[in-house]
């Protein structure tokens, strides 16, 4: 990264699937963002990848499609300026700002919980998936038992709840 200064790129606005914006122009975040931020109260979230800042957010239950939806782009964008700054003056700049917008699906399990275990049928593979739209807020708390786990060989009993085997019916 090129420090906090410098010109970075907005990558996308939702998740992956969707139609792509032909052109795109850098805008400065002043500072860029050196690690993932969550802005919990406006429920979007931004992280630096490869020199762009991704930003994302929203949950929309509207079925099973991967439609774009432009106003749910620009109501992430707008929730994003309370910490990164006004990085575009009208929403309608934003096609020429953003590089890659897209749609796609949360991680959710049947039952709403996550899966935080060994693989059946491989010793040395575990997932940590299935957090919906808790990932960011969860991760650290699911990598530190998950650690543990793969560390020891035994299943911390907090991890008791988020076994596979409970998702065979």
């Amino acid at each position: 990264m090129q420090g906090s200064r410098g010109a970075y790129e907005i990558e996308s606005a939702l998740a992956p699937g969707g139609d792509r914006v032909a052109q795109y122009r850098p805008v400065r975040l002043d500072p860029a963002p050196r690690h993932t931020l969550y802005f919990g109260e406006r429920r979007a979230v931004a992280s630096p990848i490869g020199g762009t800042t991704r930003i994302g957010g929203t949950m929309e239950l509207s079925g099973n499609n991967s439609r774009l939806d432009w106003r749910r782009i620009v109501a992430v964008a707008l929730a994003s300026r309370h910490c990164l700054g006004r990085w575009f003056d009208d929403p309608d700049d934003l096609v020429s700002v953003i590089r890659e917008p897209w749609v796609g699906r949360r991680p959710f399990l049947p039952d709403g919980l996550p899966v935080i275990d060994r693989i059946p049928g491989h010793d040395n593979a575990f997932a940590a998936t299935g957090h919906g739209m808790l990932g960011v807020t969860l991760g650290p708390a699911t990598g530190q038992r998950l650690a543990e786990y793969i560390r020891t060989g035994r299943r911390p009993e907090t991890l008791a709840p988020f076994r596979f085997d409970r998702l065979r019916h």
